[in-house]
């Protein structure tokens, strides 16, 4: 009798293990889920606390915007914030920007300092209030300076620096949200430079030139160019639209001279120029700027005629050697006539020269600054003298000047202070106010009152072109 055939019994699952299996199975879906909803909901808190501090910070720089408009605005209490006027203002108690609620709180500390404190405010997702603060101080410097807008320039501050070559900046100026500057180069040495954002600089279309630029003035939307060419000692570029200068002519002056010094006024341009062949003194029609024609020249008593300004019917021209600053008359620009001199007490060339009003201020290759009355254009006479700080022989290679004339800036060569400030509001008493340790030797400075800022430039690598700002 053949045996049945065995039947081998395998362990089924029970219910149990089948509800166990479900909710282990559960657990891990739900714990999965948990985990993927609770990161979703950390980085949404993160993005929502990002937006926040911009939104706060944002609010600290237009109050700062608003301060540097009339420190009288920053009324205590409360505010919101617009902009819908193209600048920052208060508006109501709080602003609203994409469900984020900004409040700008204002309290007086003393009477030039107020305390500013920012509350962002928002819901978290899960309908939670959430909020940051953020807290600063803003003082009036116009209360130390006694100029409205004219910050405190004890302690100027780097803000930003610009342009990273072999190439030295030797000087600059300023005509609305641009800034021009003239480097130790043929190749790349007009620059134009877009300082909107003085934080943030940013370096327009670079022009080559004829060899060597040395100096370089603004008049209207043209840019006139002292340069070391032979043919082309005036350069003369269209600025209309500063981010792409365009060249136009050239002036030729008699002999290999270097130009050094350029002003312009009216159709009229003024080129000064190291001694040699020819004239060193120029007056260029500049009418048509594509064709630069010469209006009249004169010889100045064999001496190197560095830097020129134009101040009423007279050119104040800075020199060399026993004399440092000549005079001329030019009323007649076909014939400019020499009518005064004035000489320093030792031996010392004027390299740059400013002016304004009945004042000439001269720097020299000796370190000194001398303030000059020339209310007598024929008898100009010594107001004051000015001595940089740590002034040792040191060279002072550029004069500016700010805020209606009340305050000098200098750049020079003087260890630790090559950038310098002084008080003119009293041309017989200057004053020393500030300085800054620049990288390098500085060969150009240039101030804008709108911005409160001064731009530098000089030998440095890494930063040819520093924006200055007050403490």
């Amino acid at each position: 009798m053949k045996k049945a055939p065995s039947v081998i019994k395998k362990p089924a699952f029970s219910l149990i293990e089948v509800v166990l299996a479900i909710s282990l199975f559960a657990i891990f879906a739900l714990s999965s889920v948990s985990i993927l909803l609770y990161s979703e909901d950390n980085f949404l808190s993160i993005g929502q606390s990002s937006r926040a501090s911009f939104l706060a910070e944002e609010a600290i720089e237009a109050t700062r915007a608003i301060k540097n408009e009339d420190f009288a605005l920053l009324a205590d209490g409360d505010h919101g914030l617009s902009s819908s006027s193209g600048k920052w203002q208060f508006s109501g108690t709080e602003d609203v920007t994409d469900g984020y609620t900004r409040k700008v709180n204002i309290s007086s500390l003393d009477s030039d300092t107020k305390k500013i404190t920012v509350r962002v405010a928002w819901l978290k997702k899960t309908g939670q209030s959430t909020s940051i603060d953020l807290a600063s101080e803003l003082s009036n410097w116009s209360a130390y300076s006694g100029i409205p807008g004219f910050g405190n320039w004890t302690n100027p501050i780097e803000e930003s620096s610009i342009l990273s070559s072999g190439q030295d900046g030797l000087k600059l100026q300023v005509k609305g949200n641009n800034l021009f500057v003239v480097r130790d180069s043929a190749s790349e040495s007009f620059i134009s430079i877009d300082i909107t954002d003085t934080n943030n600089p940013v370096v327009k279309t670079p022009v080559s030139l004829q060899n060597n630029p040395k100096n370089l003035a603004i008049l209207n939307n043209l840019t006139l160019i002292a340069t070391n060419s032979n043919i082309a000692e005036l350069q003369t570029a269209d600025i209309t639209n500063p981010n792409t200068p365009i060249l136009k002519g050239v002036f030729n002056a008699e002999g290999n001279s270097d130009a050094m010094g350029i002003a312009g006024v009216g159709n009229l341009a003024y080129l000064t120029r190291l001694k040699g062949e020819g004239a060193e003194f120029y007056v260029i029609d500049i009418t048509n700027p594509d064709n630069p024609n010469q209006a009249g020249s004169l010889e100045i008593s064999d001496q190197s005629a560095y830097e020129v300004v134009i101040i009423g019917n007279y050119a104040y021209i800075s020199t060399g050697n026993a004399v440092q600053l000549k005079v001329v008359n030019i009323t007649d620009p076909t014939k400019p006539i020499k009518v005064a001199f004035f000489a320093l007490p030792q031996n010392q060339n004027a390299l740059t020269v400013a002016g304004f009003g009945n004042t000439v201020i001269i720097g020299t290759d000796k370190g000194f600054v001398y303030v000059l009355d020339v209310t007598k254009p024929l008898k100009p006479k010594l107001q004051s003298t000015l001595t940089p700080k740590d002034n040792n022989n040191n060279i002072v290679y550029d004069l500016a000047l700010g805020l209606d004339n009340h305050y000098l800036f200098l750049a020079g060569n003087v260890p630790t202070a090559e950038f310098q400030v002084f008080d003119i509001s009293n041309p017989a008493a200057p004053s020393f106010v500030g300085s800054y340790d620049a990288p390098s030797e500085l060969f150009g400075v240039a101030y804008d009152g709108a911005k409160d800022r001064a731009f530098v430039t000089g030998s440095d690598n890494f930063k040819t072109v520093i924006i200055l700002a007050p403490q």
